[in-house]
């Protein structure tokens, strides 16, 4: 009888340990899938030197004094694994998931901007405000830093999915996590510059 309760005592822990093993497995390949898309859009955008170009459209139109439209894009399906993976969410850390939402919101708020651009570059019907010298830089402008502030937070937050710190350091416990998510309440993303090895 003992033998019989033992064993079925084993089974429901060994089965226990089994599930938590396999939810870790997978919330490591959540994390790992989300790391990859934010980290191939930031590294898009950097090769394709997306701020930058913007920065110049904007003086340029500053020295012409005429409303001139900006040409960039973000493709479609940028957020294919989020779209995807959006019910399972809840199995990742409440923090890390407010995160990735506004992340994923702001580069939802760049595309929308960039089509609208592109919809005033054809003469679209609805954005004929855009035509206006004033509006028009205004409106790039937003976008400039939209970008700058998007893109941070995109390298911030693969980091974070991927584990590591802004040194590119693994972050191997939730001391280390605790930390790295206080350093970017107070100090707010941490600025990458062109020359920052992140593995």
């Amino acid at each position: 009888m003992w033998e019989t309760i033992l064993g079925a005592v084993l089974a429901i822990v060994g089965g226990f340990i089994a599930s938590r093993a396999q939810h870790r497995r997978d919330v490591k390949s959540l994390r790992l899938a989300f790391a990859g898309e934010l980290g191939g859009v930031v590294n898009l955008l950097q090769t394709r030197k997306f701020v930058e170009r913007l920065q110049q459209h904007i003086e340029g139109m500053r020295l012409s004094d005429a409303p001139a439209f900006f040409r960039g894009r973000i493709a479609n399906g940028y957020d294919a694994v989020y779209a995807s993976n959006a019910h399972r969410l809840g199995t990742l850390p409440p923090r890390l998931t407010r995160r990735l939402t506004i992340v994923y919101y702001r580069m939802a708020a760049m595309k929308q901007d960039l089509d609208l651009i592109f919809a005033a570059s054809q003469k679209a019907s609805g954005t004929e405000w855009l035509w206006q010298f004033d509006e028009c830089i205004a409106f790039h402008e937003q976008l400039l830093s939209l970008s700058r502030n998007t893109i941070d937070l995109m390298s911030y937050a693969e980091r974070l999915l991927d584990r590591r710190d802004r040194h590119g350091w693994p972050i191997k416990t939730p001391l280390q996590e605790w930390l790295s998510a206080l350093r970017y309440t107070v100090l707010g993303p941490p600025r990458l510059r062109a020359d920052d090895d992140i593995p």
